[in-house]
């Protein structure tokens, strides 16, 4: 999996602080809510065009357990092509039973 290198998520987050100071809480909340929004709109077309259905839940994604690595691997992937750097981690992803 690509990450960006230490210094480039350094700048991310630096630019995430100098834009809830420049323009306040709430602008730089609804930027953030609006990138999770887009994030999950993008994996959740994926996956149901690859034949997984899914519930959305908050900044959660419930699924059967049969599909939950094709899951995790959308959500590192799509979330990547957003530019966050942060990832979904197995253990700490469950699944729905069947």
């Amino acid at each position: 999996m690509n990450k960006l290198p230490c210094t480039e998520r350094a700048e991310a987050a630096g630019d995430i602080r100098k834009n809830k100071k420049e323009s306040g809480y709430k602008v730089t909340s609804r930027r953030m809510f609006e990138t999770e929004v887009a994030i999950m709109t993008d994996v959740i077309q994926h996956l149901n065009q690859v034949g997984i259905e899914v519930l959305y839940g908050y900044d959660a994604l419930l699924c059967e357990e049969k599909d939950k690595p094709v899951v995790i691997e959308t959500m590192n992937r799509i979330i990547l092509e957003h530019g966050v750097t942060t990832s979904v981690k197995d253990e700490m992803a469950a699944a729905l039973p069947a």
